[in-house]
């Protein structure tokens, strides 16, 4: 509770639900996040890695940062978290938006004011967005992360959409 207003997400999110359903969805949400799942992310990181390399030795001449380490953050996540590569770069602005508060092509410093419109209008496009591809989970690959907390079951229990949103 925030200044005397409880959060909607109390009870759905790990870190504002307290014992027993905690409990519940730390073990839910840990057992999707598997030492195997670690270890297949590597080559697929490194196949992004060798795509931004090539890309770049191809056009002879680049900006490192724009070419190679500016994309990897994106790529990577991204495909941790299964979402399709068309969609991440906007869910990489959303994202930004949310912990920045401000948008990348500002020009002038936000005020305070500015920054929570922008960080809250990111945190809610963010959840919209993983609201529809929770809705059509065919969207997702699989073997990422958002499908294996859609698929995840431990003793009988499953992590509701809701849930699975706000994890």
């Amino acid at each position: 509770s925030a200044l005397g207003v409880r959060d909607p997400a109390a009870g759905l999110m790990i870190e504002l639900t307290g014992p027993p359903r905690h409990a519940r969805l730390r073990k839910l949400v840990t057992a999707a996040i598997t030492p195997q799942f670690v270890n297949a992310m590597t080559p697929v990181i490194r196949a992004h890695a060798r795509r931004l390399a090539d890309t770049a030795v191809q056009e002879g001449e680049v900006d490192a940062v724009t070419m190679l380490t500016a994309p990897m953050p994106r790529l990577t996540i991204g495909s941790i978290l299964g979402i399709p590569e068309q969609d991440q770069a906007e869910v990489t602005a959303m994202a930004s938006r949310a912990i920045t508060g401000s948008e990348a092509s500002a020009v002038t410093p936000p005020t305070l004011a500015e920054r929570r419109r922008c960080s809250e209008k990111g945190n809610n496009d963010l959840l919209m967005y993983f609201a529809e591809v929770i809705d059509e989970p065919h969207k997702l690959a699989a073997d990422g992360m958002v499908r294996r907390l859609m698929d995840v079951e431990l003793e009988g229990s499953r992590l509701t959409p809701d849930e699975v949103l706000l994890n």
